[in-house]
């Protein structure tokens, strides 16, 4: 197994030292608001970067396959330890796989990830994913998951952006301009809502520094 790099090594930091923010103790607004069109004629969702997501166990309630891949062990324990299950764990090429009800976890590095590990993928619901990768790794991630997608299959993105240079992060933003670009392969991009955030209704901002931040909700098509 190759040595971690930089950005790996802040993430298992980050969550050893609980520094983690990006964690919602709710369920997506956005993501119920379009669960019924990503839910539709699906049987098996990705969570990519899931950590520790409530929007998990709430797809799973919906009647689909979750499967959520974290590089970070200590996500992984924390989303089982905080619903008082003990999951089947097993190893499965170079992941290690926990398994409770319709929920599959998969702790490794998501570029590693192959449809041997998934199954045929419906659909993916990215929240917090391709903001947490630098901007280097962004294309390389967005291809990845296409590739992992089933053909016709559907992508939920969040995205997020500020005005703070493309590296600072994460948060790393993802201009609205830029999703188009990092999914070119895809047969179809759409932003369906986007969501202008000020300092009055989003105090992390003011300690950021900035004046405004833009969410965006993207409906992607392979």
């Amino acid at each position: 197994m190759s040595a971690p790099n930089d950005e790996q090594t802040l993430w298992h930091a980050r969550w050893s030292e609980g520094r983690i923010g990006f964690h919602r103790e709710a369920v997506n607004a956005h993501l119920q608001a379009h669960a019924s069109a990503l839910l539709r004629d699906a049987k098996r969702i990705l969570v990519p970067l899931c950590g520790k997501s409530v929007d998990m166990p709430w797809l799973a309630q919906q009647g689909v396959e979750v499967v959520g891949v974290d590089l970070v062990t200590r996500a992984v324990e924390a989303f089982w330890e905080e619903r008082g299950v003990s999951p089947e764990t097993d190893s499965l090429h170079g992941f290690v796989r926990t398994t409770h009800a319709a929920i599959t976890l998969l702790q490794g590095d998501i570029f590693s990830l192959q449809e041997s590990h998934t199954g045929t993928l419906d659909a993916v619901y990215d929240r917090a994913a391709i903001i947490a990768l630098p901007p280097s790794e962004q294309q390389r991630y967005a291809d990845h998951i296409l590739r992992l997608l089933k053909p016709g299959g559907h992508i939920l993105l969040l995205t997020y952006d500020l005005p703070l240079p493309a590296e600072q992060g994460p948060p790393f933003p993802v201009a609205p301009e830029r999703v188009p670009e990092l999914y070119a392969a895809a047969s179809d991009v759409r932003c369906i809502d986007t969501i202008m955030l000020t300092p009055e209704t989003e105090p992390k901002l003011i300690k950021r520094g900035v004046e405004w931040a833009r969410e965006g909700v993207w409906w992607i098509t392979r």
